[in-house]
């Protein structure tokens, strides 16, 4: 028969004198919650505690304008660059989500990061700030030498000027097939892979995988690199249940 251990007079007294900690500890922050001035407190009986309503500018340590050189593009800002692209680059421009690789879209646009001497001459000695600008990834895939251009767009919210920095930033121009791969390409490669090939094998499919047409329990997964040589294109897709 097993016995359970007795307790021991000393890791009893050390058990009281936590207890007694414990609601010492309770009735000190139970008295000076009351004692905060100027904090609305609306807590119901049995919802968490509240949280006290304290304004951005009123938290120590920060400043309205000290992260602006590194703030993400604001939605007006996305918006003024797609369109000073579209006037600059003409309306051939092509929704990304819809563009096919022979057509020319606007990949991605994201901010175009200051240099760091002038962020750190605004932050730190309170020069005036560098001017904001976005870099925007560009696929002219509807030209006689498609390519991948990287361009920087500034002076944001209102943009004037347009610099191709593609060759600073790489060393050279970027061919065509060094571009991720578009929405729309994964949509017609799923549509070759589940209406054209699969159903060749779909008796094999269906007693492992209880595959059926227009089904949706298989899904495909890219892998990378699509290619063991430059120029290649060309990537495996697997097929998880």
């Amino acid at each position: 028969m097993i016995q359970e251990p007795k307790d021991h007079p000393g890791d009893l007294t050390m058990a009281i004198f936590i207890i007694l900690s414990l609601c010492s500890v309770l009735v000190t922050a139970m008295g000076d919650g009351g004692s905060e001035k100027g904090v609305e407190r609306e807590c119901k009986p049995g919802q968490p505690p509240c949280c006290p309503s304290v304004s951005p500018s009123a938290q120590p340590g920060t400043h309205p304008g000290q992260s602006q050189p590194f703030a993400d593009l604001s939605r007006e800002e996305l918006t003024a660059v797609m369109s000073f692209l579209t006037r600059q680059l003409g309306p051939g421009l092509v929704d990304a989500a819809q563009a096919r690789p022979s057509d020319n879209c606007v990949f991605s646009v994201e901010l175009h990061l200051p240099p760091k001497a002038a962020a750190l001459a605004h932050l730190d000695r309170g020069s005036p700030p560098p001017a904001r600008e976005a870099l925007a990834i560009v696929f002219f895939g509807g030209q006689p030498q498609p390519n991948v251009s990287e361009l920087v767009v500034g002076p944001l919210p209102r943009p004037s000027y347009l610099r191709d920095v593609t060759v600073e930033r790489h060393g050279g121009p970027l061919p065509y097939h060094r571009r991720p791969v578009l929405m729309r390409e994964y949509l017609d490669i799923n549509q070759l892979i589940f209406d054209r090939e699969l159903p060749q094998a779909a008796g094999l499919l269906h007693h492992c995988c209880f595959y059926k047409r227009q089904g949706q329990n298989l899904v495909t997964m890219p892998t990378a690199p699509r290619g063991l040589q430059s120029g290649d294109r060309a990537a495996w897709f697997g097929l998880y249940y």
